[in-house]
């Protein structure tokens, strides 16, 4: 920067430089290029000049920088996504009883002062076969609540003859005869409701199949007890009475117990095959010899979802 350009800048015009002589002049150039100098070097490099128009020595507002917010998580995935099987399944289920719901046999009693004999023979009726459906729900990774509800067709053919007295078992022939026959059939409506606790080899956020062994109560009421019965004598033939046959209780409570396995296809259905038994405390009918079974033996496959 030359001489003139440095009187300019102190507010000094340059053409009085040659009423204070060409000495005088440059020592007053030298003198106001050292204090700009000194200003300069006062200020830290970080430090930002004041505006215009501001006065010297006003301090700065500092330059706050805000911080982003942190991104939030997404809220929990309330379709359980993670795990092979889900928390609740249901789904329907098919059962198969090797044993029949009623005992037949042959009963004979005798009753009375003259005594009078009572014979009855029961032949089962009831389908092998009951359909329901079942809820699966976890309580842990590896236990479960298990219910189900499950219909089922009992049925017996009954037929009952009674004799004016009892046979002597020292002879060869048969004393009594015969005063009448009654011949029944009922039908009726079983509703199974097993309620058990499953305890399963693997968690359901472990994939493959797995077994399974369970444990709990039965429950069973009837319903719709449908009957129809005929008197026959010597004589005479009554046809046909529809009252329906009493049962000795019309609910039942039993112990269950069982194990299966749970198999899953390509399209997210679970098949799971077991066994049951179930030891029932009372029997719904006690007909002579028309009576519930008490032990039963159930095989069943379920489809779930």
């Amino acid at each position: 920067m030359d001489e003139k350009a440095i009187l300019k800048r102190i507010g000094v015009n340059p053409s009085m430089r040659f009423l204070l002589g060409p000495r005088s002049a440059r020592l007053l150039a030298c003198l106001a290029l050292s204090l700009g100098l000194s200003a300069q070097s006062t200020t830290s490099p970080g430090q930002s000049k004041p505006a215009p128009g501001s006065p010297a020595g006003t301090p700065q507002a500092p330059v706050v920088i805000k911080e982003l917010p942190p991104a939030q998580a997404p809220p929990p995935n309330l379709v359980d996504s993670g795990a092979y099987i889900r928390r609740f399944t249901f789904g329907g289920t098919l059962s198969w009883l090797p044993l029949s719901l009623i005992q037949g046999g042959k009963k004979s009693e005798v009753y009375g002062a003259p005594p009078i004999s009572i014979e009855s023979q029961a032949d089962n009726k009831s389908k092998y076969f009951g359909v329901g459906g079942t809820m699966d729900a976890y309580i842990t990774e590896r236990y479960s609540v298990n219910v189900s509800l499950l219909w089922r067709r009992a049925g017996y053919h009954l037929t009952t003859k009674y004799h004016d007295t009892v046979d002597d078992p020292g002879t060869t022939t048969d004393e009594r005869t015969l005063v009448k026959t009654v011949t029944e059939d009922t039908r009726a409506d079983y509703y199974d409701v097993p309620l058990l606790v499953r305890r399963y080899n693997k968690s359901r956020y472990e994939g493959g199949w797995r077994y399974f062994y369970e444990a709990g109560g039965s429950a069973r009421v009837v319903r719709n007890i449908r009957s129809q019965t005929q008197e026959e004598t010597v004589s005479t033939i009554t046809c046909c009475s529809e009252v329906p046959a009493t049962p000795s209780s019309k609910s039942a409570f039993g112990a269950t117990a069982g194990a299966g396995v749970m198999l899953k296809d390509d399209f997210g259905v679970k098949i799971v095959p077991g066994v049951r038994y179930t030891y029932w405390f009372g029997g719904i009918f006690n007909q002579r010899a028309a009576v519930s079974r008490r032990h039963q033996v159930e095989v069943g496959v379920s489809f779930v979802f």
